[in-house]
């Protein structure tokens, strides 16, 4: 049965769907594969998925079907939302989040990542808030592998992907980028949840043209405010997010030394019951309690398991 819509994307949306023998519910991905471009990825995506397993901090993928030119993905359903609308509320009441809780949340993006650099040599290239997801039990994983890569041992990327916000110099510049292009997102998403607002928003409250961040990006400091109030070990691990010189930029296998992740030391059930007092502060979107009755995937569905060739012909 298909739910409500949680989000849209360029090759498709996201929705909730409830499996109606078990009345489990699960998030419903779609994804046309009419161009090239959708093909290429959708396969990034089950590849990305299907090498990682069952990795407790990354969102898992149950089960794809393939339907009239679309392919379903049916992934873990995180029932809070996503950390770009936590911020959003955050922003409306002028409220800046606590960093016991900052300290969880890169925790666990950092602890994926390091999964993905070291044991699959992939890039995820679109790391924000809105491919950071949670659960109401305070459960934090990284999703959205569309645009990711894989390299080889060395090797760099040149594509021009992801989202100019959250893109490190290198990258904006055009050049060759490790996977430490994803560390300086994470530097981004973190000085955004500790200031409430991105770090190159305009004084005004605006969002800045793309070219103007670009430029920022590549030519000013660190975008930390005198007088932010930050912590000083929350500043110096911005700081080493933040480094333009990407040999510089800490590794995520070093940010997980940093004292700011390591420092706290709580026991998994303990970050989660931290993130569960917080959420419990914000709304969960009104759509995980509306429900309809349409039928998605029909009698016609198949599973995707050997079609791979037939969609990237």
């Amino acid at each position: 049965v298909l739910g409500p819509e949680l989000g849209r994307g360029e090759g498709g949306g996201v929705r909730i769907a409830t499996h109606i023998p078990t009345e489990k519910q699960f998030a419903l991905k779609e994804i046309s594969i009419g161009s090239k471009g959708h093909r290429e990825q959708l396969m990034k995506e089950l590849q990305t998925h299907r090498g990682c397993g069952r990795m407790q901090d990354i969102v898992e993928l149950y089960d794809v079907f393939y339907e009239e030119g679309r392919v379903y993905l049916v992934l873990e359903l995180m029932d809070w939302g996503s950390l770009q609308v936590l911020l959003q509320q955050q922003a409306e009441r002028r409220a800046r989040m606590d960093e016991r809780v900052l300290s969880v949340i890169l925790n666990k993006i950092t602890r994926a990542l390091h999964f993905l650099h070291d044991q699959h040599r992939l890039i995820h290239r679109d790391l924000k808030p809105a491919n950071v997801v949670m659960g109401t039990e305070g459960v934090v994983k990284l999703s959205d592998f569309g645009v990711s890569r894989v390299l080889d041992q060395d090797a760099k990327g040149v594509t021009w992907v992801g989202t100019v916000g959250y893109m490190s110099p290198e990258r904006l510049q055009g050049n060759q980028y490790s996977m430490k292009a994803d560390i300086w997102s994470v530097g981004i998403i973190a000085i955004e949840c500790a200031l409430g607002h991105h770090p190159y928003m305009r004084s005004d409250g605006q969002e800045s043209p793309l070219f103007e961040i670009m430029q920022r990006v590549v030519n000013e400091d660190v975008p930390i405010p005198q007088g932010s109030g930050l912590s000083p070990q929350l500043e110096d691990f911005i700081k080493c997010c933040l480094q333009k010189d990407e040999d510089m930029r800490w590794s995520a296998e070093q940010l997980l030394q940093h004292p700011f992740l390591k420092e706290p030391n709580l026991a998994p059930a303990d970050q989660d019951a931290i993130m569960r007092w917080w959420l419990g502060q914000y709304s969960r979107p009104k759509f995980y309690d509306d429900y309809g009755n349409e039928f998605i995937i029909g009698s016609g569905a198949q599973h995707l398991k050997g079609a791979g060739d037939m969609m990237m012909e």
